[in-house]
């Protein structure tokens, strides 16, 4: 999808987002990885996992 069209798609259906953390333990450490939400007006929702997203590069890619 092009650029212009996901901006247009997202004002027009995007209802709202939210980010909650995600405790991973690992060798005595917590870790919090952030997780993002998107939130849609028919009720559906998006998550992105990734803690390193890197906006910028995704953007690159296409």
């Amino acid at each position: 999808m092009e650029r212009e069209n996901v901006e247009k798609y997202l004002k027009e259906n995007l209802k709202g987002f939210r980010v909650e953390a995600r405790k991973l333990m690992t060798g005595g450490w917590t870790i919090l990885n952030p997780i993002l939400f998107l939130e849609f007006k028919d009720g559906s929702e998006m998550r992105f996992y990734d803690p390193e997203m890197n906006l910028e590069k995704w953007e690159d890619a296409q």
